[in-house]
């Protein structure tokens, strides 16, 4: 007799608590139901369900094989969907997170890319700097840029993601900086929930200094800091790809050009592999195929 048929039976039954309930969901006879079982207790050559006129009742063999049947089973059923799946389109909704300083040219380039491969789908994309909850808030993925991913997540590394130290013009000339303890007299524009102990500044010549600064303004939207910068409030750090096009026609000044901001991993967090839709798999590839080439980013 078929072999996934009568394993599938045998769970019906643990779960539904009789024969005749089990044939019922498997659109069968309860005399062939029984037939099933019957087949696959010789198959295996023990007792999987002790029977009586009032209760069915599993045997130790019969719970071990529950388990093992259970996982098996769930295991085929998700390579049939994904193999579904995998011939269409991708479809659904897509709920990202990613932080404020994606927003630029580049990454709408590739969201537009992404759009274009998979017209079924609809991105809805929250950009903010906060730390999201991604069951509770209903989020397949968020990007977060850190040194350390939660380890109760899935991450993926996408690429590096480089900084810089800027300030304007006028700031710097109201306000020299020519060493990193400088940057203590100097005012800065810092962001509001990041630990700005964990970064460090490394010289060319490979020494370390710790980064510390004198935060007269503190801000959670990467985007403020930029543009308060640039009117003068103070030094600001940034990804370098937030801030290329301002630094390349003066609007902004390199702190320090001869120091480096340590840079970060951008990752890509979600809740499980085991049920990844092809939309967010579609999308995770294209980040990690097409973040790393835009200016401020490279590979790992």
């Amino acid at each position: 007799m078929d072999q996934l048929k009568s394993m599938r039976l045998f769970c019906a039954v643990v779960e539904k608590g009789s024969l005749a309930a089990a044939a019922e969901v498997l659109e069968m006879s309860t005399p062939m139901a029984t037939k099933y079982l019957n087949a696959l207790e010789t198959r295996l050559g023990t007792r999987l369900i002790h029977r009586t006129s009032r209760q069915r009742r599993l045997t130790p063999s019969g719970e071990n094989y529950y388990l093992q049947c259970k996982q098996a089973l769930g295991l085929i059923d998700q390579a049939e969907a994904d193999l579904i799946e995998s011939t269409e389109l991708p479809r659904g909704k897509l709920k990202v997170s990613a932080p404020t300083w994606l927003i630029h040219p580049g990454f709408g380039g590739l969201v537009t890319a992404y759009r274009q491969q998979c017209p079924e789908v609809t991105l809805d994309l929250r950009l903010n700097e906060k730390l999201v909850d991604l069951v509770a808030e209903g989020f397949d993925i968020a990007l977060r840029a850190t040194q350390q991913p939660a380890p109760q997540l899935i991450a993926r590394p996408l690429c590096t993601v480089h900084f810089a130290s800027v300030a304007s013009p006028a700031c710097l000339a109201a306000h020299p900086v020519s060493t990193p303890e400088d940057f203590l007299q100097a005012p800065a524009v810092a962001p509001a929930e990041v630990d700005l102990s964990s970064m460090w500044l490394m010289h060319k010549d490979g020494q370390q200094r710790p980064l510390r600064v004198s935060a007269g303004l503190l801000t959670d939207s990467a985007a403020m800091a930029k543009w308060c910068a640039m009117a003068g409030a103070g030094t600001a750090f940034l990804p370098l790809s937030m801030v290329a096009e301002e630094l390349e026609d003066g609007r902004l000044q390199r702190v320090l050009p001869d120091w480096q901001i340590r840079p970060i991993t951008l990752f890509a967090v979600y809740t499980s592999r085991r049920q990844m839709s092809p939309r967010l798999r579609y999308f995770i590839d294209l980040l990690a195929e097409q973040l790393p080439q835009l200016p401020g980013f490279s590979r790992q």
